[in-house]
């Protein structure tokens, strides 16, 4: 039964029922068998985008929207709709895209990659990184930044953050 509202991706609304978007469906498959052989999520989002295949809501794929689809047990034939009055819960079994054991390994890559991320980020210490702030409120971060000058093969040097903000919309 479909309760409204839009529906995932790879699946469609037949006379209120959900049912498979056979086209969709097959990008479903594609995104959680690339993730499982180790492929990035901006490489899956960068061969949609060039596939021409659209996310529901934009023109363009987005790294949470690909990390959202790969947790939801929308595909393994699983919902759960909640009564925003009485609180109560229904599973609604809906047709199946992706086997319980490729979604189970999935969710394993997933949590794997997010217990490491970002372990590699921090290669330079900066001390004062943690205690500069800007007149407009960001903090000041050290930045490290390699150069050709063998005397100085990398250089140190502080700035606002709201340089890496801006292109956000936080400025």
């Amino acid at each position: 039964v479909f309760m409204g509202g839009t529906i995932n991706f790879g699946f469609k609304n037949v006379d209120k029922r959900w049912e498979i978007h056979e086209e969709e469906s097959k990008y479903v498959k594609k995104i959680f068998q690339m993730y499982e052989q180790g492929i990035s999520r901006k490489k899956i989002k960068v061969f949609l985008d060039s596939e021409g295949i659209r996310p529901r809501r934009s023109n363009t794929w987005n790294l949470q929207t690909i990390l959202t689809m790969l947790k939801n047990r929308v595909y393994v034939g699983e919902y759960v709709w909640k009564d925003k009055e009485s609180d109560e819960e229904f599973k609604i079994v809906l047709p199946q895209i992706i086997s319980h054991s490729l979604f189970n390994r999935v969710q394993k890559k997933i949590e794997k990659n997010i217990k490491h991320y970002g372990n590699n980020s921090r290669k330079y210490n900066h001390l004062l990184s943690d205690l500069l702030v800007c007149s407009c409120g960001q903090n000041i971060t050290g930045r490290t930044k390699k150069t050709k000058n063998l005397k100085h093969p990398i250089i140190s040097m502080y700035g606002c953050r709201s340089r890496d903000v801006s292109f956000l919309g936080k400025e």
